[in-house]
């Protein structure tokens, strides 16, 4: 009878292999498995970093809305307007008495020509252009006109446009050279050969005679020699005349405050979307706890716990400095010679016009007053010592504008703005509380956001230390993380690949001796049955 051990002559000694390997790659498993958590703390960062750069593009779109000026217009029939920074509120009431005409002209009759050659000049209010055709044909005339153009310093000018209609040529004043101080109509000289008479000009017909636009502001005639784009009447203020004449249309301009509300809106929705992905990436649901499972793959992460506060500071925390509200020339003071006051928290500052923005500070800190001054951008900034802010009311109003300074800053906390936080950290916006802060105090809202050392600088500055850039001087809380565990994940894939080698050995060796194991079986096997085929022999004689 045949010799055998079970698992090796005659039995699938590949699968036993396998099986074999498959105990032995255990420590390969778990270093997978710890690369995934890897990953998956990486993934959490990346997108904290990307809900972080948000937040803060966010806050910056808020630095200049509190100067923006939004029109409005009761009769758009008559005419449209738009603002930019520079519009000062006020009412205008507006009304239209003529349109702009320009001066236009048409051949006296039908251009039978096909082919038309020669030379003339084009003229109006001292310009002057030359036109020439080489059998050209009349609308290759007209183009040859509008796109002629006259250098005037370093802008280029139109003098006329053309058009042909019914085999007419039609001719009309260009807006670049219209002048309401002189007559603006065009006049036409032949240089080379008879053109006119072939183009019906050397009398055309005067379609419209020139006129401009004469409108009234608050009682005051205006004349302009166009009806769109009038950005010269009321300073910061675009007027664009929509056709209707003879009517009152009232403009008012004032503070965008719709726009003020929407970015706000969207500062406080991505606040809260940060506060989400905190709780997301960082604090784990009882029941993910137990299993084990779940996103909150940075649960107890101290890195994250200083982001949370910091992003959490750079909002809620109450400003106590006064700041210019704008970038100051060394020398801000406009007089010169008489003295006036700067009062910082009841201490009187005196300045005689000559002082420099170091030389404001330097008074301000000797003064006594509970308060620190320096110029940071060239911008005055003034921080109290105490927990309230700088009171400068009493100041004298020449200095307060000349260094853009409000006289107080009462409400210096997100919450007396109408930006409220519930328990669960998220924020919301008490709408009647923030517009009742807009409409009366909008110095203080202005300050709180964009002021030095306020809200937008925090938020900037505490961003910027979490996700600066792996090439920035020591990089930032976030890029740190993410290097730090790229750098894991590549020990691991090491470990990983000097285990595989090791294992591939392992797996050849056993290969080996189950080869040679195979062998000895079939060899005893065979001398056991020489053996046995011997005794039957011996048995049967």
């Amino acid at each position: 009878m045949a010799i055998s051990i079970s698992g090796f002559n005659g039995l699938d000694t590949e699968t036993l292999i396998k099986q074999l390997m498959y105990l032995e790659a255990a420590p390969i498993r778990r270093l997978e498995q710890s690369k995934e958590t890897i990953q998956a703390r990486i993934k959490a960062w990346q997108d904290l970093n990307s809900a972080l750069d948000t937040f803060k593009n966010r806050a910056k779109e808020l630095s200049d809305i509190f100067d923006k000026m939004a029109p409005s217009v009761d009769n758009e029939e008559v005419l449209t307007v738009s603002a930019n920074s520079f519009a000062l509120a006020g009412e205008y009431e507006i009304t239209v008495e003529q349109l702009f005409q320009a001066y236009t002209v048409a051949s006296s009759g039908k251009v039978a020509a096909e082919e038309i050659s020669g030379k003339f000049k084009i003229a109006i209010n001292g310009y002057e252009v030359e036109i020439e055709a080489n059998n050209s044909n009349i609308y290759e005339i007209a183009e040859m006109i509008n796109k002629a153009v006259v250098e005037d310093g370093d802008k280029e000018i139109q003098l006329a446009t053309a058009s042909v209609v019914d085999n007419k040529l039609v001719i009309q004043a260009a807006e670049d050279v219209i002048d309401i101080e002189k007559d603006n109509t065009l006049s036409f000289v032949n240089i080379e050969g008879d053109i006119l008479s072939a183009l019906k000009l050397e009398e055309p017909d005067v379609l419209q005679e020139h006129q401009n636009a004469v409108f009234t502001v608050n009682g005051l005639t205006v004349e302009r020699g166009k009806n769109e784009g009038i950005d010269d009447v009321i300073k910061g203020v675009t007027l664009n005349f929509k056709g209707k004449t003879g009517e009152k249309a009232t403009v008012k301009i004032g503070t965008d405050t719709a726009l003020m509300k929407d970015k706000i809106k969207a500062f406080v929705d991505q606040y809260n979307k940060l506060v989400d992905a905190f709780k997301k990436y960082g604090k784990a649901e009882q029941a993910q706890i137990d299993s084990g499972t779940g996103p909150a793959v940075l649960s107890g992460d101290a890195t994250l716990r200083s982001l949370e506060s910091m992003i959490y500071n750079s909002v809620m925390t109450p400003s106590r400095s006064i700041s210019s509200t704008g970038w100051l020339s060394n020398t801000p003071l406009s007089w010169e010679g008489e003295e006036k006051a700067l009062v910082v928290d009841g201490v009187s500052v005196t300045l005689n016009g000559t002082e420099t923005l170091k030389d404001i500070a330097e008074k301000i800190n000797n003064s006594g007053a509970n308060a620190a001054a320096s110029v940071r951008d060239n911008r005055l900034v003034i921080e109290s010592k105490g927990s309230r802010p700088v009171d400068l009311s009493g100041s004298d109003s020449i200095v307060l504008r000349d260094l853009q300074l409000p006289a107080s800053f009462n409400k210096n906390v997100v919450s007396m703005v109408g930006i409220e936080i519930d328990r669960y950290g998220k924020l919301s916006i008490n709408d009647e509380k923030l517009d009742e802060a807009l409409a009366s105090n909008l110095s203080d809202v202005k300050q709180l956001f964009t002021g030095v050392g306020g809200i937008i600088d925090r938020v900037e500055k505490n961003v910027d230390l979490a996700i600066k850039s792996y090439s920035s001087s020591g990089g930032g809380y976030i890029s740190n993380r993410i290097k730090n565990l790229q750098n894991e994940i590549k020990y691991i894939d090491e470990d990983i690949e000097n285990m595989e080698r090791r294992l591939e050995m392992r797996e050849n060796r056993l290969r080996a001796q189950f080869t040679r194991m195979d062998s000895l079986l079939s060899q005893m096997n065979s001398q056991s049955n020489w053996l046995m085929a011997q005794f039957s022999y011996l048995y049967l004689n």
